[in-house]
């Protein structure tokens, strides 16, 4: 088939001297198997070479996104949410939310 003419794939960039953020990356999940997105990752890891001397995934606390930017070596920083809430019931009630939100 051919993809002549088809958006297969985009990302935003922002560049200065020092980094490179790859921001709002997105493709057609009707050609998600031809491996575009992934070549466009690798396109502007090598464009960031030559501009910048960082390249910053901008990281994502989704975990399959996450997993998908660590398969191009990038480092994984943790980030904590604490919370405090003063009715033992909501409190409860809260965890049990997160819980079923998780699955």
């Amino acid at each position: 088939r051919s993809f002549q003419g088809d958006l297969l794939a985009a990302v935003f960039l922002v560049w200065d001297e020092q980094f490179c953020y790859y921001l709002v990356p997105t493709f057609d999940p009707d050609f998600a198997k031809t491996g575009a997105s992934a070549w466009l990752t690798f396109e502007a890891i090598k464009f960031a070479q030559s501009h910048s001397q960082i390249f910053d995934f901008e990281g994502s606390m989704i975990g399959r996104i996450a997993k998908n930017y660590r398969q191009f070596g990038s480092e994984q920083y943790s980030y904590y949410k604490i919370e405090k809430c003063y009715n033992p019931l909501f409190g409860f009630l809260w965890k049990m939310y997160k819980r079923w939100q998780r699955k």
